[in-house]
């Protein structure tokens, strides 16, 4: 379960707990409402301003290592600015306030896991700017 896909991916096993037996959690959280960090603020705000977002661009300005090519293979799933509504919209549905449905649905979750008995390993990425070793503590 992994970075933006672990905000629906911690959800799954309220649906399918019979297919959960280990996880794995990587740089990602329970969006259950709290205050987001300063970094997801940022990048809502920088995805809000640019309608022609740069994906290739954030990934490197994250991340000193990723090169040009590396740079275009992350700009190459979208050749405009039509194929990147979903990556634009997905900050806006991340729920700031603990009574948003899908917040309910997320602490619902966060206490499943509490539950859990199976091996569970999470890493994180200590300079990741938004979910950073603050957020994943929480977890």
């Amino acid at each position: 379960i992994q970075d933006w896909g672990g905000l629906l991916g911690l959800t799954l096993p309220l649906a399918l707990p019979q297919l959960v037996s280990s996880a794995i959690i990587m740089n990602t959280t329970f969006a259950i409402g709290q205050k987001p960090t300063d970094g997801f603020l940022m990048w809502k705000a920088f995805n809000a301003a640019n309608e022609d977002l740069p994906v290739g661009f954030l990934f490197q300005k994250t991340n000193v290592d990723i090169t040009e090519e590396i740079k275009t293979a992350y700009d190459a799933p979208f050749p405009s600015v039509e194929y990147k509504a979903g990556v634009r919209r997905f900050p806006e549905l991340v729920p700031l306030n603990p009574e948003e449905p899908f917040a309910k649905l997320s602490q619902k979750a966060m206490e499943w896991w509490k539950q859990f008995q199976g091996p569970v390993f999470i890493c994180l990425g200590t300079e990741d700017v938004v979910f950073n070793e603050s957020v994943m503590e929480e977890i």
